[in-house]
């Protein structure tokens, strides 16, 4: 993932295909719409206000998606007038719909994410948990074995504070392991066809495999 900041208002972020698929998104379905594909952009404008001092918050903005040929995409973030600048009956909608927002967030559990990934070898799988063991982020996870690998499929928790939630850079590091996989289709065909290695707490199991 790649930041450029063009000026002060606007800023490009570059997305690859691995990147995408570890949220389980395509560049080409992106719909602000989704809970995921929302949570996505929210820690978009979360790390580039922490890394770049890009900051959004108060103010309308423009979201621009461009795929591109490897499956990534192009983002362009523009930050227009603050909502103080709204006319008086759209900032209170505007007012209003976050009030809701914050509402709703506290009064709703917390959505579970999932991600699952294959693996070519035990070794890269025992690797990949030694590592998740050291995240901040509490896991939920279970592993499986077919003829053509080993299989990781972990649950986390969303959370609203900024200390808690789960970077998209953090389960980067899997790609160096492993492939991605689509965690909905892949768990009916693991409880179809795969032997279970670990139903529950995976990553604390195999991360004692040397």
């Amino acid at each position: 993932m790649e930041y450029i900041l063009i000026n002060e208002s606007k800023l490009k972020i570059t997305l690859e295909c691995e990147e995408l698929e570890e949220r389980s998104l395509e560049s080409d379905k992106l719909d602000y719409a989704d809970p995921d594909a929302k949570q996505f952009f929210c820690d978009i404008l979360q790390r580039a206000r922490n890394e770049l001092g890009f900051d959004t918050t108060g103010y309308r903005v423009l979201l621009q998606l461009y795929p591109i040929r490897d499956g990534g995409c192009e983002l362009y973030v523009t930050r227009l007038g603050a909502l103080d600048s709204l006319p008086e009956g759209e900032k209170n909608r505007a007012q209003e719909a976050e009030q809701q927002k914050r509402e709703s967030g506290k009064k709703q559990k917390k959505p579970k994410r999932r991600r699952a990934y294959r693996f070519d070898s035990l070794e890269d799988l025992c690797r990949v948990c030694r590592r998740l063991s050291e995240c901040s982020v509490t896991l939920e996870s279970s592993a499986y074995r077919t003829d053509d690998g080993w299989y990781l499929l972990i649950t986390y928790e969303d959370h609203d504070g900024i200390s808690d939630i789960l970077p998209i850079s953090e389960l980067s590091f899997i790609s160096e392991y492993g492939y991605a996989e689509d965690v909905r289709a892949l768990s009916l065909f693991l409880g179809e066809y795969a032997k279970e290695i670990c139903k529950e707490n995976a990553v604390e199991t195999l991360r004692r495999i040397s």
